[in-house]
């Protein structure tokens, strides 16, 4: 919390580009688009697509499954549903209530 305290303090919105997970997934495209944008780059709509399907949820799940697979590893999977908010899942009780605490101000600052 205090990192991002920090950054936030000298954000500067023309030298940064904050990409959320949650907007990438509600409009991939727009975001990409933006991203693109602000570093100066000129992708074709078919380019963005494509690059959008290569890192899909799916495909990069298949990817993570694979490369687990051929390193023999149990385990080491890091990717879990890949969901909009999961977090509220996944966390509960103390756990969300220290992140609260800790991070709430924060949160609230990014659009938590």
């Amino acid at each position: 919390a205090d990192f991002y305290t920090g950054w936030l303090q000298y954000l500067d919105e023309n030298s940064t580009c904050l990409v959320r997970f949650e907007d990438m997934r509600e409009n991939p495209v727009e975001e990409v688009r933006r991203f693109c944008s602000f570093l100066g780059v000129s992708r074709s709509d078919d380019s963005i697509l494509g690059a959008i399907n290569e890192c899909s949820y799916t495909s990069m799940r298949a990817k993570e499954s694979q490369a687990v697979s051929d390193s023999n590893q149990e385990s080491g999977m890091i990717m879990r549903r890949g969901e909009v908010g999961e977090w509220r899942s996944v966390l509960r009780g103390d756990s969300l209530d220290l992140v609260q605490k800790q991070a709430g101000n924060v949160l609230s600052e990014l659009g938590y």
